[in-house]
């Protein structure tokens, strides 16, 4: 029996979760936990850290918490919470990829393992990075100041 981290060749990657343990429930699961952990667990945790820093800045902690969370009125803050809870996912999604369906957390990129080979860009970079010359390379220009005629 062939190991399940581990897909079988030529396995299209919208199909590569069926290489993991079988079980109809796996997927129902995946998604229920995925759901609960992102929308109620991660964003606990990401709170504690700025609720620390609040209350070391003496700013009255609920009050700092409310404009942190409030998206209509959005703060750098509170852009900066967003983006980690966001970027939670990530990790959390490797840990049910090997929890609930046994594979290993390299199998959910889009890009499969060794196709970089060695630290080589995958085959798509090369001719997308043609496209465009490298702004990085040159010095921005000074503004001109508006002469009058």
């Amino acid at each position: 029996m062939s190991d399940p981290s581990v897909p079988r060749e030529g396995l299209p990657y919208h199909l590569v979760q069926r290489a993991g343990a079988p079980g109809w429930w796996r997927p129902v699961v995946g998604t229920i936990g995925l759901v609960v952990i992102m929308l109620g667990l991660v964003p606990l945790l990401v709170q504690i850290p700025f609720a620390v820093g609040y209350a070391a800045a003496g700013r009255s902690v609920s009050a700092s918490m409310q404009r942190l969370v409030d998206l209509e009125n959005p703060t750098p803050l509170g852009l900066a919470y967003l983006n980690l809870v966001l970027a939670a996912a990530i990790p959390v999604t490797w840990l049910l990829m090997r929890l609930v369906h046994g594979l290993r957390p390299r199998w959910l990129a889009s890009v499969f393992p060794g196709s970089g080979g060695g630290g080589s860009p995958p085959a798509w970079v090369s001719p997308s990075s043609r496209c465009s010359p490298p702004s990085w390379s040159r010095r921005p220009s000074r503004p001109r100041r508006a002469t009058p005629r």
